[in-house]
Order: C-alpha cells, then structure tokens, then sequence
C-alpha cells in the first residue's frame, strides 16, 4: 500500500510538473498568427516598450551599496527593482530611438556632463544603426538588435519580444556596466 501511495505521488507530481511547464510555453509563445503579428509590428519600426523592472548586473560594491542604502523596506531586490509607472521607456520612430531609462550599477568611464548636467539613467534621441530583426519560429520569439549613440556614448540594444508582448531590454554599454529591463510593447500610431 505505502509503495502505490509512493508511486502515485510520483505521477501526481510529474503530472503537476508537465502541466506547469505547458501553461508556461503557452503563456510564452502564443500562436503562429500572433508571431506574425508581432512581425509586422517590429518591422514597421513604430512602437514603445514601457519599462516594468530593471534588472541590474551589480558587482559587489554596487551590490552592498544597494542592498543597505537603497532597498530596505521595498519588495524590491537588488536583482530586480520594479520600476512600473516611472514613465521609463525605449521606444522606435522609423529611424529614430529615444530611451529614457534608470542606470543602477557602476560607470566605468564618465564622459564630462555625465554628472554635472544632472543626467541620470540612459537618456538617448537619436538615429540608430544596423538595426536587425530575428524570428526564431522555434521557441515563438523575436530578437531586435540595434546600435544608438548619445554624445560620444555607445549603446548595443538588443531586444527579446513574445507574442504576449513581453520584452526584455538588454544593454551594452561603452561608459557603464551591462543592463536589462523588462517590460510590455505596445504599439504607436
């Protein structure tokens, strides 16, 4: 009797686990109308990706400064601060980007306004260049790259978008440590 209790845990459980991980891909990959959709919209170049959470890479001092300065008595983490209704935001005009988003981490090389101006976070308007789009019809995703510059500061972009208009940002800075930011397309009339 203990050995078919046991046994049925086991299918139960691997059940659970099965049925998870398939609400999961579905929540994630959408149909193949909705990639094709999602297609269209990235390649008319006429959109925004709101920002939800940044997702910092730290090194350990910025790591300790974050944790005992800047996260007591949040639901943040030092790996994952919401940002949601700050009004941060990466968003496509034909040949143009604007980026308006936070910068948690270390700057490695400082250019002479950095702060001086005030600036603070990415703050980019401009044209961008090679700007590539990649289906990947496997795993129900889409992949943006582009390179934007802001006074003499280079960024690599690249972009992971689902059919459920999920995005991750992912930045590459030449001045500051590596970035991501999740958050949710919409599209721009």
């Amino acid at each position: 009797m203990k050995k078919f209790q046991a046994y049925m845990t086991v299918v139960a459980l691997g059940m659970l686990l099965m049925a998870c991980k398939t609400s999961e891909q579905a929540a994630q990959q959408g149909s193949a109308d909705d990639l094709q959709a999602l297609t269209e919209l990235l390649e008319g170049k006429q959109y925004k990706i709101e920002v939800e959470a940044v997702i910092p890479q730290h090194t350990a001092a910025s790591l300790q400064v974050t944790n005992k300065l800047l996260l007591p008595g949040t639901v943040n983490t030092a790996g994952r601060i919401d940002t949601r209704g700050q009004g941060h935001y990466l968003e496509m005009r034909q040949d143009s980007v604007a980026m308006r988003l936070p910068f948690i981490g270390e700057v490695r090389q400082t250019r002479g306004d950095l702060y001086s101006s005030g600036q603070q976070g990415v703050k980019v308007n401009d044209v961008y260049t090679d700007y590539k789009l990649k289906a990947d019809t496997k795993r129900k995703r889409m992949t943006v790259t582009f390179v934007a510059e802001e006074a003499g500061e280079a960024y690599d972009v690249t972009m992971t978008v689902f059919p459920s208009k999920r995005a991750l940002i992912m930045l590459a800075s030449t001045h500051r440590n590596f970035i991501s930011y999740q958050g949710r397309l919409v599209a721009l009339e």
